[in-house]
């Protein structure tokens, strides 16, 4: 019976992978030995820069990572932080051990913390710290079974403990995120950390935009769709770099490739494995069919000859060039104990070997001119600046107009340009040299500023120094003669405005702000491009602080700012003050107006004011009537 079953798992297992097989020829048929598009093409392995490329946490793999959130922790603050395991596998994840010691429960991990498996992807770590340490490490190992079984992943985080805040630290990224891939319609974790303190928040970006409310170390990405694909990056900051660009913040970034169909033979989105040329490289197939087997291994690339029958495929750093680009693709043969043997499993994997990008020369430090001069910055840049069309290999001589330089003044982008430079095969990536510039034409002091140039690939990205730009000019600069109010207070509905006086060389342009951001004209405010901002039917979110930005040929110059505090209308309430008095309070905003009316009948009403006041610093309502000589009364409270 035992031997029946055997063979009838055997069976089950033959007929699974012949149909896996019947794909596999798909993307073979279309993937040429030569000339090789950068679209379309197949992955299995997983990129593995200076160390390995692994196929199977039990079978095929993706990225992995482990990361700690928050990533950072104050000596003597009671600490409750979350370990995330991410990755092609999080959700086989069964167990989890350290040390050796399964996390079923509390197990300590020094200084004064523990921690305990808490199911799924993810364990739980608490206590409080008894000593500073930048850099806790530990390294967790997760199970697809029980814990100890047969098939694990290992992987390191760390979490940094700070100190008082005497002790505080700039952000510095200590956990990048990894390139990895999804499937269409799947979900996805990037991840990553940074040490610091106080404890660094986070932003994640999409190329150059930042993606609202990513703002944790692990981005959770659901139901994928090939507009996903592209760089992310992860930035970092904290009160010693708070107001930083996109371009000063410390980050680390990494590549999401999008897969559209499941099983052995993807069809990915431009390039899947994106390895920097000369660095080494090995690539591990760990793929075998079962724990009885022996397994035999053929390394094919471009599905020519085989190359290797180990079941690792090594390239030294002299040998990992853009020349050796291309599909490699791992064939696995299978006799297990009852002599049945199961044949031509094929795994492939595009690899693309290319040069991050590198600046020859540097923009100027510093630059002084006069209105109306231009001025030229340029940089001479060296890398594969190569950029293709998806779908097929671009001749030299064709601009796909995808940028890969990008201009920055005072961290704003201002311009970005696109380079296209040999090679002809979409299989080789050339270390090109182009030269990147910008003009500005009949400059003014509007053109003072930072100037940085960034310029990226898919295989890293270097940003220059920056260049100090100051152009002189005989306009006055704009200036205050009334700045608006320090304070202004209303209620929920109410409309008023805030507004400027400035003196200086016309023309002028204004910029209502809150808080920093720039304000656009609807909803509540109105006038955001002029020295009056008009506020419209307010409610409670628009309490804040205002300033306005005013800028001319001579320069900018930013408001004091007014604080504005809005409230819901506030509820008088009435007492017995003595024999014959009714004493009326209330509270809301402080230094608003308001008016008390009376009638003695509703219907018809005839309101008569009887007292104007001021709720003052403390905001109060304070009013009192005699009850006595008009014993039926209605009272009001209104605010112009």
């Amino acid at each position: 019976m035992k031997n029946t079953m055997k063979q009838k798992f055997l069976q089950i297992t033959a007929l699974a992978l012949a149909a896996m097989l019947q794909m596999a020829p798909l993307l073979r048929s279309v993937l040429p030995a030569q000339g090789l598009a950068p679209s379309a093409w197949g992955f299995i392995l997983k990129i593995g820069v200076g160390a390995t490329a692994l196929l199977s946490f039990d079978a095929v793999s993706q990225a992995s990572s482990i990361s700690i959130s928050p990533a950072n922790a104050t000596v003597g603050v009671p600490y409750v932080g979350t370990v995330s395991y991410s990755g092609g596998h999080s959700g086989t994840v069964a167990s989890m051990m350290l040390s050796n010691n399964c996390l079923s429960s509390a197990y300590p991990l020094g200084n004064g913390l523990s921690i305990i498996y808490a199911g799924g992807n993810t364990a739980t770590v608490t206590g409080t710290p008894l000593a500073a340490n930048p850099n806790q490490s530990f390294s967790v190992t997760v199970w697809n079974g029980i814990c100890g079984g047969k098939h694990s992943d290992t992987r390191t985080t760390a979490l940094v403990v700070g100190g008082s805040g005497s002790n505080q630290t700039a952000p510095v990224i200590s956990a990048a995120p990894l390139n990895t891939c999804a499937q269409v319609g799947s979900s996805i974790q990037l991840s990553g950390g940074a040490s610091g303190y106080p404890i660094p928040q986070y932003q994640w970006w999409q190329g150059l935009t930042a993606i609202p409310g990513a703002t944790n170390s692990i981005l959770t990405l659901t139901n994928v769709q090939l507009s996903n694909a592209g760089l992310y990056t992860l930035t970092a900051s904290n009160l010693l770099n708070v107001g930083n660009s996109f371009l000063t913040l410390p980050k680390a970034n990494c590549y999401l490739t999008i897969c559209i169909s499941p099983g052995t033979n993807y069809t990915a989105l431009d390039y899947t494995n994106y390895v920097p040329a000369g660095v080494p490289l090995t690539m591990y197939c760990y793929q075998t069919n079962v724990t009885t087997a022996s397994n035999y291994y053929n390394w094919y690339y471009n599905n020519g000859s085989s190359i290797n029958t180990a079941n690792t495929l090594q390239f030294s750093a002299a040998q990992a060039l853009p020349s050796k680009g291309g599909v490699y693709t791992v064939r696995l043969d299978s006799t297990n104990a009852s002599g049945y043997l199961v044949t031509n499993q094929q795994y492939e994997s595009y690899w693309a070997f290319g040069y991050p990008p590198v600046f020859t020369n540097q923009l100027p430090a510093a630059t002084s001119v006069n209105a109306g001069t231009n001025v030229t910055y340029s940089l001479s840049l060296q890398g594969t600046l190569n950029i293709y069309i998806p779908g097929g290999a671009v001749p030299a001589t064709t601009n796909s107009g995808v940028p890969c330089v990008f201009w920055y003044k005072n961290g704003g982008l201002i311009a970005s340009q696109s380079y296209t430079n040999g090679p002809t095969s979409g299989t080789t990536f050339s270390n090109s040299i182009v030269s990147a510039s910008l003009t500005l034409n009949n400059v003014s002091s509007l053109d003072s500023g930072i100037y940085t140039v960034v310029t990226t690939n898919y295989w890293g990205s270097i940003t220059s120094t920056p260049a100090v730009l100051t152009v002189s000019s005989s306009s006055t600069a704009p200036g205050f003669s009334l700045p608006p109010p320090p304070a202004l207070a209303m209620l929920v509905g109410q409309s008023s405005a805030i507004s400027v006086t400035v003196t200086g060389t016309p023309p002028l342009y204004y910029q209502w702000r809150k808080a920093g951001t720039n304000l656009a004209n609807g909803g509540a405010y109105g006038g955001v491009f002029t020295n009056a901002l008009t506020l419209s039917n307010v409610a409670t979110n628009n309490s804040g602080n205002y300033t306005v930005v005013v800028t001319n040929s001579a320069g900018t110059v930013t408001s004091s700012v007014t604080a504005l505090n809005i409230a819901l209308p506030p509820k008088l309430v009435g007492s017995f003050s003595s024999p014959g008095l009714v004493q009326f309070t209330g509270s809301t905003v402080t230094n608003l107006s308001y008016v008390i009316l009376t009638t003695t009948n509703l219907v018809p009403a005839s309101w008569s004011p009887v007292r104007t006041n001021n709720t003052g610093s403390g905001g109060i309502i304070n009013f009192q009537t005699n009850i006595l000589s008009q014993p039926k009364n209605f009272y009001r409270i209104i605010f112009p």
